[in-house]
Order: C-alpha cells, then structure tokens, then sequence
C-alpha cells in the first residue's frame, strides 16, 4: 500500500496487519474498509497504524487481541485528517473525507489489563509527595497517568455550583473554587 491509498479487505478475507504491512505509506492511509465476512486482526507487536478513516461494515470484523489472548505490545492508532469534514455523514469512504473508527460490525480490542482501576490510599497524599502509598497491591507502569481526588466533596453533587448541602459526615462543604 502507499501514502493515502484506500484499502479494502474483501468479504471471506482474513488479514494480519503488521508494522511492516504498510512499510511503504509512513505518513498514513486514507480508509481501511473491511466488509461483511471479512477480518482484520493487528498483530501483537509494536506499531503505529496512521490513517484517515476506518470502516467495518455490517458482518466485518477488526481484532487487536481478544479475551484469551490480549496484546502485550504498544499499538497505536492515530486518525488523520481534517476536524471540518469529521461527521458521521462524511464517515463512507464514497462521500469524501472524514476520520475516525466506523463500526456496524464487531471490534475487539484486548490490550494488557491492569488491575484494579482503582484503590484507595493507604496514608494522606501530600503535594509534594514524590510516593504514595496504597491499600492494595497493582500492575501499573511508570508513565501511567493516575489521578488522585480528595474525598472532601463525596456527597455533594453540586460541586460546580458555589455553594452545596451539608455533607454526610457533618460538616458543611466548601465552594469549589476553579481556575
């Protein structure tokens, strides 16, 4: 395939895509299209797949991993192309363009799985703590984002207001203030 070439895989077609799949269309394709019956499955390797569009159709099927078998490798996908003619009319590669990840089939993405999601604290985090420590072993890596909330607001709803009811445990919640 080359540069902003439209791709089609065909109905009863099964694809393995790997980095070196598109070694010769770096900067990207316009449309990948997998029609009824037919599959493509990303390959668990490092890779990046630049495209404009994405289009499973009815009864087509697009795998990166699955339950049993998840990826363990960086794969990203990046949509290229102009915002002003994203739209869900623009989506069909007949239209002209568009970008993003169309689905009237079936996709299956099964990447690493960390566990839990989330966890409490195991002791106050302080602003500049540089460690944190929590209630429960987890599998996150260095470079993961990981947001940690205070618990002050738990039952006031209207946090975006400037004022709030009276919190659970008695005491009377402050006004948030945003920057």
């Amino acid at each position: 395939a080359r540069k902003n070439s439209d791709i089609v895989i065909r109905s009863g077609m099964k694809v393995l895509y790997e980095p070196c799949s598109l070694a010769n269309a770096a900067a990207g394709v316009r449309t990948i299209t997998v029609e009824g019956g037919a599959q493509l499955v990303l390959d668990d390797q490092d890779m990046t797949l630049t495209v404009r569009e994405i289009y499973v159709q009815s009864g087509g099927h697009f795998f990166a991993g699955s339950e049993t078998c998840r990826l363990w490798s960086q794969v990203d996908i990046n949509f290229i192309g102009d915002k002003a003619n994203s739209n869900h009319e623009n989506f069909k590669p007949q239209n002209g363009p568009s970008k993003g990840l169309q689905v009237l089939g079936k996709v299956d993405m099964h990447g690493k799985r960390f566990h839990p999601t989330w966890t409490r604290l195991a002791t106050t985090a302080r602003r500049d703590d540089s460690i944190i420590f929590l209630q429960e072993p987890v599998n996150w890596e260095v470079g993961q984002e990981v947001l940690i909330t205070t618990t002050i607001y738990f039952d006031c709803p209207d946090y975006y207001l400037d004022s709030c009811k009276p919190c659970n445990h008695g005491a009377n919640c402050e006004p948030v203030k945003h920057q």
